[in-house]
């Protein structure tokens, strides 16, 4: 394997055997193997792709897609029917939560232990317990079963055990999802120091925002086959594409459908306003051209939409983000800041930043603003809006639809051949 690859997979495979009675277990011992008497059900079939050092790779797919499956193969968790694959690196996993440790077991010893499974000594990891305790913020339950835990101290538990063995592999399985707003942006932060050092990363999600934003390369997986691979934005927009028509979203967008689509471009997590956190809103407004305060706008016209947030403490930067929405639920547009490539001010204390539209191209209807403030990858949310502004937008019967597109009609002129041409021409 070449020294810029981390992992290398070929063919790698999972079949599992079906039995309709415990009679046909004995059945196939006995004929061994002259007949069948169960059903093949591949949770994987063969794939085959590599990792380079530092890359994050993505595996998008509904439940039962295989992803799961694979990482558990990868991990060793779990034996491939057929294909091999190679690690190069110590490889640390944080799999669906409750893989990994004893449950009658304290938070001390499972870390003790799972050093132990990689080959870290005890002394070792005592060393390290205290970084992986400060971490964690697990104070006294540290020497608790962790029985005992809810599923978000399991998860601040097993994330600070997995990065503090130095791993040069790390496999990360929707747990992050877990837990509140602040211990996710802890986590994502030193994921991206740990890239810096070469770190590799699969990274199982649902979530399409999560990959455009965290991978450099998504793996689309359907029902245990590889539907499709390339770059995170392009893969995520197929999987979105995708799914929605699956839904029978292409008449009417489903209204829980459609909030998860937006968010996923303007928020991360959802968390209530807490000064635990780096940031609040405090509230938005509409005003026109004028600066006028006004929630009727004309088709074409200038909107302004201002938010006011309050920064809690020192940080390493937000991203406020904004998505439009008609009132049937309807999903229009997200923007926010760090797609514009736009600074916004983090300095502890009250700030205001106005989204300028020049020209509405909405048509007439009712609409309102979503608005989140989040951290600098805009994954993690510090604080959301679910109705920040209400609006409505008035003009002549122009299109058909949600917006006016700025267009031209272009008539053919017939020439004597019976051939059209542009009329310019």
């Amino acid at each position: 394997m070449s020294s810029d690859i981390a992992i290398d997979v070929n063919g790698l495979a999972k079949v599992y055997r079906i039995f309709r009675s415990p009679p046909d277990r004995l059945k196939q011992v006995l004929w061994r193997g002259r007949r069948k008497f169960y059903e093949e059900f591949w949770a994987l079939h063969p794939i085959s792709f590599q990792v380079k050092r530092g890359e994050c790779v993505g595996f998008l797919g509904k439940n039962g897609s295989g992803k799961s499956t694979l990482l558990q193969m990868i991990a060793g968790t779990l034996d491939p029917s057929q294909g091999a694959y190679s690690v190069s690196g110590r490889l640390s996993a944080l799999l669906e939560l409750g893989a990994g440790f004893d449950p009658e077991f304290t938070g001390r010893e499972n870390v003790i232990l799972s050093g132990a499974l990689l080959g870290i000594s005890a002394a070792e990891m005592k060393e390290r317990l205290p970084a992986i305790l400060e971490f964690s913020e697990l104070g006294d339950f540290i020497d608790k079963p962790v029985k005992t835990y809810s599923s978000g101290m399991y998860v601040r538990l097993a994330f600070s055990a997995a990065i503090h063995v130095e791993p040069e592999v790390l496999l990360v399985d929707e747990a992050l999802s877990v837990g509140d707003a602040a211990f996710q942006y802890k986590c994502l932060k030193r994921i991206g120091e740990l890239r810096k050092r070469g770190m590799s990363i699969l990274f199982v999600t649902h979530d399409t925002g999560a990959v455009r934003t965290l991978c450099d390369r998504v793996l689309w997986l359907d029902s245990g086959n590889l539907i499709s691979q390339g770059p995170a934005v392009e893969v995520a927009d197929q999987y979105d594409s995708f799914m929605r028509q699956k839904a029978g979203l292409d008449d009417a967008i489903n209204a829980s459908a459609a909030c998860s689509s937006a968010e996923s471009v303007i928020t991360g997590s959802v968390v209530e306003e807490d000064t635990r956190y780096a940031a609040s809103l405090v509230g938005g407004s509409l005003r026109d051209h004028n600066n006028s305060p006004t929630n009727l706008f004309a088709i074409g016209s200038e909107l302004n939409l201002e938010i006011t947030y309050d920064v809690h403490q020192p940080n390493d930067g937000l991203v406020v983000g904004a998505a439009i929405f008609r009132n049937d639920e309807l999903y229009v547009c997200g923007l926010n800041t760090r797609l514009d490539h736009f600074s916004i001010s983090n300095s502890p204390g009250r700030h205001t930043i106005t989204l300028r539209m020049p020209k509405l191209s909405l048509l007439g209807g009712d609409y309102y603003f979503k608005a989140g403030i989040f951290d600098p990858l805009a994954r993690v949310r510090w604080d959301f809006s679910h109705r920040l502004a209400t609006f409505r937008v008035a003009g002549p019967y122009l299109a058909e639809g949600v917006i006016v597109q700025e267009h031209d009609w272009i008539q053919s002129k017939q020439s004597e051949s019976g051939e059209y041409r542009d009329a310019a021409n």
